[in-house]
């Protein structure tokens, strides 16, 4: 087992999930704007 690999892995799963939280938050911004 390669603990670096599953410690990327756990990164990268981190990093989508902040990004698509993030993405959410700003078109929900958006829509109250308009």
């Amino acid at each position: 087992m390669n603990t670096k690999q599953t410690a990327l892995d756990a990164y990268l799963a981190r990093t989508v999930a902040i990004h698509a939280k993030l993405e959410r938050l700003q078109q929900r911004r958006n829509d109250a704007e308009c």
